[in-house]
């Protein structure tokens, strides 16, 4: 399978939930490359790595000096880049896990995040699709699989080239609809999993005592939270009805054969003698 018609985009942030200081994109021959001003300091070690600094106002790559704009006009113009193709699937290295929701938060801080879904089809992890497809590498970085599939080396950290290395990584690989269809998920997926991580940056902090008390697990903790619920929803319940904790986490929505939290006794015993204790005192 080939899919050297799709694009492939990279994001160059200085942290895992910064800001992107620059996005590329590639479809054939056409690219797309642009620079964003950060609104937080770049620290010298981002520096060293993404070759990016910012002295008297004015945004440097490797010392020379970079056209910038505000994020919102940044995003608006890769949009206009990508509304010139059809059934559009962005494509990148690991951003399941961390590019994905860098976009998205970038996309909600400029109410943008409709027009992701009315452009973009799905997005593809190649890294996903390299571990299926070379499941016996030392490494998948992409770094590494450029110099062990093309014995090539490359600028890395710079979004252009690092998405123009991708694009040639991908060609060389010979894959399946299987392997294609296990790398790939949809804008849908990509929203309601950046959703749930926010609920639980949300709730975690109010559920910590119970973490600290050992009542629930850190993972128990966050399954709460990203449920929507908080330490005074759990408290409301078990004041209001003295199964609630049990009704509450094993409530299932309409058409829905999960429960919301758990259907464990034991954790549903342990967090319901909490707060009966707690409303007792």
């Amino acid at each position: 399978m080939n899919i050297s018609g799709k694009y492939f985009f990279w994001i160059c942030f200085l942290a895992r939930t910064s800001h992107i200081t620059q996005l590329a994109a590639v479809h054939g021959n056409e690219t797309f490359s642009t620079y964003v001003m950060p609104d937080i300091p770049i620290t010298p070690s981002a520096s060293d790595i993404t070759g990016l600094e910012v002295r008297n106002g004015i945004l440097y790559h490797h010392g020379k000096k970079v056209n910038t704009s505000s994020i919102s006009v940044a995003l608006d113009s890769f949009f206009s880049f990508l509304e010139k193709f059809n059934n559009v699937i962005l494509v990148g290295h690991n951003i399941k896990t961390f590019d994905c929701p860098v976009l998205l938060e970038a996309l909600e801080s400029c109410r943008m995040i409709p027009k992701l879904t009315e452009t973009v089809k799905g997005f593809l992890d190649t890294r996903i699709l390299f571990k299926t497809v070379h499941p016996n590498l030392h490494s998948y970085s992409q770094q590494s699989l450029a110099k062990t599939l093309l014995n090539m080396s490359y600028n890395a950290h710079d979004a252009l080239d690092d998405v123009l290395m991708l694009q040639s990584l991908v060609n060389k690989v010979e894959f399946s609809d299987i392997d294609h269809n296990c790398s790939t998920f949809s804008c849908q997926y990509a929203c309601d999993i950046f959703n749930y991580q926010k609920l639980i940056h949300k709730n975690l902090p109010s559920l910590q005592c119970l973490i600290d008390q050992n009542v629930i697990s850190l993972g128990m903790a966050k399954k709460i939270a990203g449920s929507g619920l908080d330490f005074s929803c759990l408290n409301l319940a078990c004041k209001r009805n003295q199964d609630g904790i049990y009704a509450l986490f094993t409530e299932k929505s309409l058409n829905c054969k999960f429960v919301r939290v758990t259907n464990s006794k034991r954790i549903l015993d342990s967090v319901n003698e909490f707060f009966m204790s707690l409303n007792e005192s």
